[in-house]
């Protein structure tokens, strides 16, 4: 933005920014952030640049609704051209790789067939290949991520847990593609999906 703000000072014209990004380090952890901006040169008693009027507007959350809205309709524009639940897996799965800003990373299980208690990977994104996602959940399992995915379902609704709340060798699976962070929560979405072929 710099040599933008040069650029408006030696030519004594006013520079306006749309949404542009900016990475910010706020609440705590390092985020995208969107901002319109004015800069304007104003000018001394002899014409020259003796300061600079700067305004700007924070326009993050309107930027991310609109982006995120544009992922809902991808995935209902995909929704009619499957047949099956392992089309329906799939189509998330395709949308969801493009949707890296808004969900970093993924992990959807499904109930398996045979309605046991048993839940199945079915989408597993954005976790380093050296993590160890377990394909199979059981509600049995002695492994934290499994108990809070049956609590969130047990409780039929979605929870945010905290990832500090995870043993350190599960925290690590929760390192995003973004910015080399960590997460700081995990939300658990339990979704009752009913597919009419």
């Amino acid at each position: 933005m710099n040599g933008i703000f040069d650029q408006g000072r030696e030519k004594f014209k006013y520079v306006l920014g749309t949404c542009e990004p900016v990475l910010l380090h706020r609440h705590g952890f390092l985020e995208d952030t969107w901002w319109d901006w004015l800069f304007m040169p104003v000018l001394d008693s002899d014409g020259h640049v003796g300061a600079n009027y700067v305004t700007c507007a924070d326009k993050t959350a309107e930027y991310i609704a609109r982006r995120r809205a544009l992922v809902l309709e991808a995935l209902d524009a995909r929704m009619l051209s499957v047949s099956n639940s392992t089309q329906v897996w799939k189509a998330v799965e395709e949308v969801l790789q493009e949707a890296v800003s808004d969900i970093p990373s993924a992990l959807l299980y499904s109930a398996k067939a045979d309605n046991s208690d048993q839940l199945q990977l079915e989408c597993c994104l954005g976790f380093p290949a050296e993590n160890d996602v377990p394909n199979i959940l059981h509600p049995s399992m002695d492994c934290s991520i499994a108990k809070a995915i049956y609590a969130a379902i047990e409780a039929g609704k979605t929870s945010i847990v905290q990832a500090e709340s995870f043993p350190l060798d599960s925290r690590t699976l929760f390192k995003t593609r973004q910015h080399d962070e960590v997460c700081r929560e995990v939300i658990i979405c339990p979704l009752k999906v009913v597919f009419v072929p």
